[in-house]
């Protein structure tokens, strides 16, 4: 089990996440069913991260803390998803999503402060234009956070584009690890996990 097969089955799970939570926007009726849907959610954050914590419990940090916080960051972005649906029936959906653009930039600046924390304690640890590109990737994070927070109060429309360009932005990076990572064998091993 290689800390890339985590990381590729944390972005995964994170666009399943950002996907799934499109269907909260779409003005579904059956409130109950939204609740257990958001529930679901949060019950397969808790255990993800469960999971993620025995493993490192079994051999210390073989899962970084980069990748631990992603995964607190998902169940914290569930427990808001479950709240507003049981608050105010569907409650506001753009403020979970919010909360993931959140999550996602405080995750992108953990990554970069890691990265130069390793060339700090020595020297080209991680390759300089990783590193850059991980600040890149942070500031990227960063920027769609403010743009979320400036349209939290404009017409859906806009705020749907905003949503859209946080998914095309995880289907890119999702793409580019396949490309950077392909696989040892034509077998994809996933479901070892």
């Amino acid at each position: 089990m290689t800390v890339h097969r985590w990381l590729l089955v944390s972005l995964a799970c994170l666009a399943v996440w950002q996907i799934t939570g499109a269907v909260e926007s779409a003005g579904l009726e059956d409130v109950s069913l939204d609740q257990r849907h958001a529930s679901a959610q949060l019950a397969l954050a808790e255990t993800s991260l469960q999971r993620v914590r025995q493993v490192n419990a079994r051999v210390a940090n073989v899962i970084s803390a980069n990748v631990v916080a992603e995964y607190v960051g998902d169940v914290e972005t569930a427990k808001l998803r479950v709240a507003n649906v049981e608050n105010a029936g569907g409650g506001e959906p753009f403020a979970v999503w919010l909360r993931g653009a959140e999550a996602s930039a405080r995750a992108a600046e953990a990554a970069w402060k890691s990265a130069v924390r390793a060339n700090e304690q020595k020297s080209d640890t991680v390759d300089p234009l990783e590193v850059q590109r991980l600040r890149l990737l942070m500031e990227l994070a960063q920027l769609n956070v403010e743009r979320g927070r400036a349209i939290a109060d404009k017409p859906r429309e806009t705020q749907l584009q905003w949503q859209l360009g946080l998914l095309h932005d995880d289907v890119e990076r999702l793409k580019e690890y396949v490309l950077r990572n392909p696989p040892a064998s034509r077998a994809h091993l996933l479901w070892r996990f």
